[in-house]
C-alpha cells in the first residue's frame, strides 16, 4: 500500500489534486465511487486529480469529507518550520505533534 505523503505549503491545484488522489488510492476507493459519494461529477474529480481543472471550495470540502481529510489553514511560519524540521534526523516532541496535526486525516 502506498504511504501517504503530506506536503506543507501546497502552492497549486496540481499538488492538492495529487493529495486527493493519493488519499483515495490509499483508502482503496474508486474515482467513480468517490465522485458519487461526494456528489461531484466524475470529470470534475478527474480534472482535480490531474491538476487540469479548477474546483469550487465546496467541491473540495465534499471530497475531503469523504476521504477523511481536513483542510487546515496555518500561518506560513508554522508550515515552513514543519517543512524544515521534516529533514532533521531527530524531531522534537513538539515538532512531532505539529507534524501529526498537519498530517491528521
Amino acid at each position: 500500500m502506498k504511504e501517504m505523503h503530506t506536503k506543507t505549503g501546497m502552492t497549486n491545484l496540481r499538488e492538492i489534486g495529487g493529495m486527493i488522489k493519493d488519499a483515495r488510492l490509499r483508502l482503496g476507493i474508486s474515482a467513480s465511487a468517490l465522485a458519487t459519494a461526494s456528489q461531484v461529477h466524475r470529470n470534475t474529480l478527474s480534472a482535480l486529480e490531474h491538476g487540469t481543472g479548477n474546483v469550487e471550495l465546496n467541491t473540495l470540502l465534499a471530497l475531503c469529507e469523504q476521504l477523511g481529510l481536513e483542510i487546515i489553514l496555518a500561518p506560513k511560519q508554522l508550515t515552513q518550520f514543519v517543512a524544515r524540521e521534516e529533514t532533521a534526523a531527530a524531531p522534537t516532541l513538539l515538532q512531532k505533534r505539529i507534524a501529526a496535526r498537519l498530517q491528521r486525516t
